[in-house]
């Protein structure tokens, strides 16, 4: 074997593939931080972990069209300074001279594969958190500046804002206590619609924004003290009646959607058996719960509102309030819970055992919700021509066109849903409680349940086209290296621009297949078949052009 001569070959191509990858993925990297960066959640000091986080997860990208031009370089030199042609006057066969490149293309392919299922999708974790971990820091920094800060669909202004020690707050009406905590005065926190309009919003002079974090998934919570609220529908102002008032959860921005495409290939692996990780499984599982429990929810205020009265929990420790109603009448959102002369509509509130106020209103809506981190639908309630009596012996009160309240929340759990790791699992189960009565005659219950199957499908095949793409995508950079040596050779006349040309055009045409086939493949109404087969023909297609070439000069 010329050893010497592979020694030769493979030190120009490394020392090129090396170079061509840097320049790559260093720009690649940053026109990725563009986004983040002018939505201003990256500072100077995150932008450079976060590019540096980001290099890691555009090398499968970058490799193939890196080892497609070193490999035209450093053969289109060789058969120009005709050192391919004296190798072949030696008794070298042109395979012979091609192994370095083979040899080379499969070490490229093992990484490749290496990197796309256990190296990149953790570094797409770390530069996520770079982005959530500073969220409450950059939004510090543009409040303190005077400008608005938007987060999802809602908006923030404070007149000043600082960070303080987690310590400094009461988190005991939480599960556990926030990561970073950071301090408002003067706030005003609203809801926009699509289009940018105001549906609400909430003024208080102080205010809390808590970082909470779990595993891989952030959120913020707002929680007002004094605050009032607006509701420009109405156009009337009133005093929020529960103080201080959470708000949230909020989840900071996240660059990369949680999907397949950003999970090791153990995590894909585990969604076989846990789909509740992938978030459209999780909404849609969220989405029916929501369903089922506000047909359990509406079932309880029908019976109970009327007869004993209802309990709820409020979101701070010991909250509870007891509602009661003269009449119940059900609505397609919703329950509307009517009050008589004898019997008005009354809601008590008792924190740790004493009472904090009364309310007796004409009539009462409830409609209920639930968060992406809820488990089970909560109770909001909106109250008309409401009298609110302070706990005294006067009787004194204050009245209120209409009052809402805060989100509140049956004290046990609504639905039947065994979670040990040994049970059936949710997904199952919720499906199959969907199917009994009395939720079966329910369109939206049979909606979301049809819903969730569909997601369910959808993982499935998301799951089997990542895999084959990520082995499609390594297959690809070994074609590619030995495609840009062999056209090197063939057009060794040409330009070497020329040459690179085709290569690029090859390179395209197989990417382009192989992620048009994954996207077919992801299509759930269809058998993954077709987008397979659409997805390996961008590799067959370099296989045959790379043959055919190394037929048409190995002869000569």
């Amino acid at each position: 074997m010329p050893w010497t001569l592979y020694r030769y070959i493979l030190r120009e191509l490394i020392l090129i593939l090396l170079i061509c990858t840097a320049v790559m993925v260093t720009v690649l990297s940053f026109f990725i931080a563009i986004k983040p960066l002018s939505d201003g959640l990256l500072d100077a000091m995150s932008l450079v972990k976060f590019v540096l986080y980001t290099m890691p997860t555009v090398l499968g990208f970058a490799l193939p069209f890196a080892g497609a031009f070193a490999s035209t370089l450093v053969f289109l030199r060789m058969a120009g300074d005709n050192e391919i042609t004296a190798c072949a006057a030696s008794g070298l066969s042109y395979f012979r001279v091609l192994m370095p490149v083979v040899m080379l293309g499969i070490v490229l392919m093992v990484v490749l594969l290496y990197l796309s299922n256990f190296v990149i999708p953790g570094y797409y974790k770390k530069a996520t958190r770079t982005v959530q971990a500073d969220a409450l820091t950059l939004i510090e920094s543009q409040l303190n500046d005077g400008v608005p800060v938007k987060l999802q669909r809602y908006v923030l202004y404070a007149e000043s804002a600082r960070s303080v020690p987690s310590s400094e707050i009461d988190a005991s009406a939480y599960p556990f206590p926030p990561e970073k905590v950071m301090q408002l005065t003067g706030v005003v926190f609203g809801q926009a619609d699509a289009q940018d309009k105001l549906r609400w919003d909430y003024t208080a002079s102080r205010a809390s924004a808590l970082l909470f974090r779990r595993g891989d998934r952030s959120w913020i919570t707002i929680r007002l003290r004094d605050s009032v609220y607006y509701d420009p529908t109405a156009g009337r102002m009133q005093r929020a009646v529960v103080d201080p008032l959470d708000l949230g959860p909020i989840e900071p921005p996240n660059p990369f959607e949680d999907d397949p495409r950003f999970m090791s290939y153990t995590d894909l692996m585990a969604l076989d058996k846990n789909p509740e990780r992938y978030k459209r499984v999780a909404d849609g599982m969220r989405f029916l719960t929501i369903a089922l429990g506000q047909e359990r929810l509406r079932q309880r205020f029908e019976t109970d509102a009327v007869t004993q009265g209802v309990e709820l929990v409020g979101p701070l420790t010991g909250e509870v309030f007891r509602i009661e109603a003269g009449s119940t009448r059900r609505e397609s959102e919703g329950v509307r819970l009517l009050g008589s002369p004898e019997r008005p509509v009354q809601v008590m509130h008792d924190r740790r055992g004493e009472r904090v106020w009364t309310i007796r209103a004409r009539d009462a809506f409830l409609r209920f919700e639930a968060s992406e981190f809820d488990t089970e639908p909560a109770v909001l309630m909106e109250l008309n021509e409401a009298r609110v009596y302070d706990p005294g012996p006067d009787l004194a009160f204050t009245e209120h066109p209409t009052l809402s309240l805060p989100r509140m929340r049956w004290p046990r759990p609504l639905l039947d849903i065994d979670r040990s790791p040994a049970a059936v699992p949710a997904w199952k189960q919720l499906r199959e409680m969907s199917s009994r009565p009395p939720y079966q005659q329910d369109r939206l219950v049979e909606n979301r349940s049809n819903n969730l199957r569909l997601q369910l499908e959808r993982l499935a095949m998301e799951v089997i086209a990542e895999k084959h793409q990520r082995a499609a995508l390594a297959v690809a950079g070994f074609l590619l290296l030995v495609l840009g040596a062999v056209l090197s050779i063939y057009l060794r006349h040409q330009m070497t621009l020329v040459v690179f040309f085709w290569s690029f055009v090859l390179a395209i045409v197989s990417l382009v297949l192989i992620h048009s086939g994954a996207r077919v493949v992801g299509h759930a109404k269809l058998a993954p078949g077709p987008g397979l087969a659409l997805m390996w023909t961008g590799n067959v297609v370099l296989s045959i052009v790379a043959g055919w070439v190394y037929c048409r000069f190995a002869k000569n």
